[in-house]
């Protein structure tokens, strides 16, 4: 069914996210059952963050603390060797 809600998740106010991707859950039929992973530089703590939110209704499901600071547009940089 489509409808026209919208739904948002934020990381705000000490929170600046990469790109979300999205892994569907392996029996996934619908276009938006599975997971969507998204780094997170969390600026409270001066690190990186794992964040798994439920792609349906974007609640958060697990933050990882990383154990290594990833740079800021590491996500969208592409190396041709």
């Amino acid at each position: 069914m489509i409808t026209k809600e919208e739904i948002s998740w934020s990381a705000a106010p000490s929170g600046f996210v990469s790109e979300p991707i999205m892994v569907p859950s392996q029996s996934s039929t619908k276009e938006d059952e599975g997971y969507l992973l998204i780094l997170l530089w969390n600026g409270s703590r001066r690190g990186s963050d794992l964040v798994i939110l439920d792609a349906k209704d974007l609640k958060e499901l697990a933050i990882y603390e990383l154990p290594i600071s990833i740079p800021h547009g590491l996500h969208g940089s592409w190396v041709n060797n």
